[in-house]
């Protein structure tokens, strides 16, 4: 821990820190490292962080728990699903009594992921839809993220990563921009999103026939080989048991 500590040490003080979060998604470590000992860890890192600066202290979580809310200044949640249950989260979150940060939200918008393709339009709404059950619910948002990124390694190595930003690689904003400028959003229409993700699934579709029949060809042409060979065997073992074939002397 002294290390850990060591190292986000420096940057306490800095003014443009308001808010210090000591692990992002710790939560995901409860199963491998065992929930207990994460919530110790974590309890010891916010009592030392807490001890060196006046600022608020959190852990960023995918779900609330119950025993770190307690070590936590500000109760902090990421959210990547539908909009349609954020509403409950935050509702427990809030259940805490104490200041709830939406501090993590995204939608991707790379089209050609299947089974689950997005459109920037999609994004728009999307958006517009968190924020508002945020501040229906008296909580802050932060967005990730700002860019596309284009290059550089992925988490997991989930090309949607690449796909999450507020502004397309080249710099150019997408509709979301305009959403949190105060623009209102239209519901994305299902029917565009099928006409988008048919010649996904035709491409697939045809690509998939195609392997199939190679690989049935495959298979058929290793039978006929397999089957002259088998002939051939046979052939040669007659000769070599009965001799020569009979010649024509007439």
């Amino acid at each position: 821990m002294r290390s850990y500590i060591s190292a986000l040490s420096r940057h306490l003080s800095h003014p443009s820190v308001l808010l210090i979060d000591v692990k992002n998604e710790a939560d995901r470590d409860f199963k491998s490292a065992g929930i207990n000992r994460t919530r110790h860890f974590l309890s010891d890192v916010l009592q030392v962080v807490r001890g060196k600066t006046g600022k608020p202290v959190t852990v960023g979580l995918v779900q609330p728990d119950p025993v770190l809310a307690e070590q936590m200044d500000v109760i902090s949640l990421h959210h990547y699903h539908e909009f349609s249950v954020l509403e409950d989260r935050l509702l427990e979150a809030n259940g805490y009594g104490k200041p709830v940060l939406l501090e993590e939200f995204g939608f991707h918008t790379l089209p050609t992921k299947l089974p689950d393709p997005h459109s920037e339009q999609e994004q728009a709404w999307y958006y517009q839809e968190i924020v508002r059950t945020a501040r229906a619910n008296s909580v802050g948002w932060l967005a990730w993220t700002l860019f596309d990124l284009p290059t550089g390694e992925m988490p997991g190595g989930r090309e949607v990563e690449r796909h999450l930003g507020l502004l397309r690689a080249d710099g150019s904003a997408k509709p979301t921009l305009t959403v949190l400028q105060g623009v209102e959003a239209k519901a994305p229409d299902r029917r565009d999103r099928l006409a988008k993700v048919r010649p996904l699934l035709f491409t697939r579709a045809t690509l998939t026939g195609f392997i199939l029949l190679l690989i049935t060809a495959s298979w058929w042409l290793r039978r006929r080989i397999l089957s002259r060979r088998n002939r051939s065997h046979r052939t040669d073992h007659r000769y070599t048991t009965h001799g020569s074939p009979p010649c024509d002397h007439t």
